[in-house]
C-alpha cells in the first residue's frame, strides 16, 4: 500500500470513532414546558343595590319578550335539505322496507329460532324502532335503517325456511 493512502485511512477511522462516541453520549434536548397561561384578574362585585324608600315611584324594568312564533314551531334541523319528490320517495321506500320487515317477523313470531337468530329478531325490532323515531327528524337516516331491518329480515326468514 502507498503511504499516503495508509495514513488517509487511519485518519478517517480515528475521525470515525471520535464522532461514534458522540452519538452514544448525546444528551436528550431540553424541552421547557410551555409558560402557564396569565391569570385574569377577578370580576368586580357590584355592591348590593340599595333599598328605595318606599314613598318613591318605581318603574318597571322593560323585559324583552320572545316572539310567539318562535316559542311554537320547531327548531330547524340541520340535517339535508330534500326537495319534494325526494321526500315523497324517501317516505315510500321507508314505508314499503319497514312493512316488509315486519311482515317477516310476524312469519317468524311462532317458530322455535336459535340463540344467533333470537339476536337478528331483537336487532331487525331494534332498527324498525330506530327508524320510526327517525322518521320525524331525518328522513333519510329513517329510511336506511328501515332498509337494513328489511334486509337483515328477509335474510332471517330464508334461513328459517
Amino acid at each position: 500500500m502507498r503511504p499516503g493512502l495508509h495514513f488517509s485511512m487511519l485518519f478517517l477511522v480515528a475521525l470515525c470513532i471520535s464522532n461514534f462516541g458522540c452519538w452514544w453520549n448525546r444528551k436528550p434536548a431540553r424541552t421547557t414546558p410551555p409558560p402557564p397561561p396569565p391569570q385574569r384578574p377577578a370580576a368586580k362585585k357590584k355592591p348590593a343595590a340599595k333599598p328605595k324608600p318606599t314613598g318613591a315611584k318605581q318603574v318597571p324594568h322593560a323585559t324583552q319578550e320572545q316572539p310567539k312564533a318562535a316559542e311554537n314551531s320547531p327548531s330547524p334541523s340541520l340535517g339535508q335539505m330534500l326537495s319534494p319528490e325526494e321526500r315523497a320517495e324517501l317516505t315510500q321506500s321507508l314505508d314499503r322496507n319497514s312493512s316488509n320487515a315486519r311482515q317477516a317477523m310476524s312469519h317468524l313470531s311462532g317458530r322455535s329460532l336459535t340463540t344467533e337468530q333470537s339476536q337478528t329478531v331483537s336487532l331487525v325490532q331494534s332498527l324498525l324502532a330506530q327508524a320510526d323515531k327517525a322518521r320525524h327528524t331525518d328522513l333519510m337516516v329513517a329510511a336506511q335503517l328501515a332498509r337494513r331491518a328489511d334486509l337483515l329480515a328477509r335474510d332471517l326468514l330464508n334461513s328459517v325456511r
